[in-house]
């Protein structure tokens, strides 16, 4: 009986984003995996306009840019699912995310091997503990890379297109976490006066990258000399 309430339930909500998609841009789309139909996450994505496809990602949001999801309970059962997954995508998109799902209570034994595979392949890894929160992640990634690429295709040397490549310059600072640090502060030096706490409380940045961030904004700059 679930079971056919929730093919019901992705049914209708297929349809109801096909009509959507009709007056949508291609550009603008979310495009979802045809196995993440049954996903909770799909269900919570109310900012976005989606369509299903079959694509090695689960969520790809640009044509360079892509996610996957992954949950503590399903890794502890299937532990190199996820490093599988991770290398199936190689180089084919610049900018790779691993939206995991915390839903499992004793997860200090499968989350090191989570951050353990998304770090092999070069993917950022974010972690939510509810679908909600992992919904809105996927909405905000989306709409990051949305703004990048419009503001690459018709800005090409404004302010912020500028400020978010020099903060990617920094060694583990990925398009979307720039997009964040530019949104919430405004301006470099809005960045640059920032707390470590107010850093870290900016999605997707843990420690280590503020302090990346902080050792490439106070360190010296040293010169060289060449004879």
């Amino acid at each position: 009986m679930s079971r056919n309430r929730s093919t019901l339930l992705t049914s209708t909500l297929e349809s109801r984003n096909a009509e959507l998609a009709k007056h949508a841009n291609a550009g603008d789309l979310l495009i979802i995996s045809r196995s993440q139909t049954g996903n909770g996450l799909v269900h919570r994505l109310q900012n976005v306009c989606w369509a299903i496809d079959d694509i090695n990602p689960d969520f790809v949001f640009t044509s360079s840019s892509c996610a996957l999801f992954a949950s503590l309970k399903f890794q502890s059962l299937h532990p190199t699912h996820l490093h599988t997954r991770v290398c199936g995508l190689r180089d084919s998109y610049a900018l790779r995310i691993v939206v995991c799902l915390v839903d499992d209570e004793d997860g200090n034994s499968s989350l090191p091997e989570v951050n353990r595979s998304a770090g092999l392949g070069d993917c950022a890894l974010v972690c939510a503990w509810s679908h909600d929160e992992a919904a809105r992640y996927i909405e905000f990634f989306h709409g990051c890379e949305r703004f990048i690429g419009s503001s690459k295709e018709s800005y090409n040397d404004d302010y912020m297109t500028q400020l978010h490549e020099a903060l990617s310059c920094s060694h583990g600072v990925h398009r979307v976490d720039a997009a964040t640090l530019a949104t919430r502060f405004g301006t470099f030096a809005c960045i640059l006066r920032a707390t470590h706490k107010s850093l870290l409380s900016s999605p997707g940045l843990g420690v280590t990258k503020v302090l990346r961030l902080s050792e490439t904004f106070h360190t010296p700059l040293q010169l060289t000399s060449h004879f």
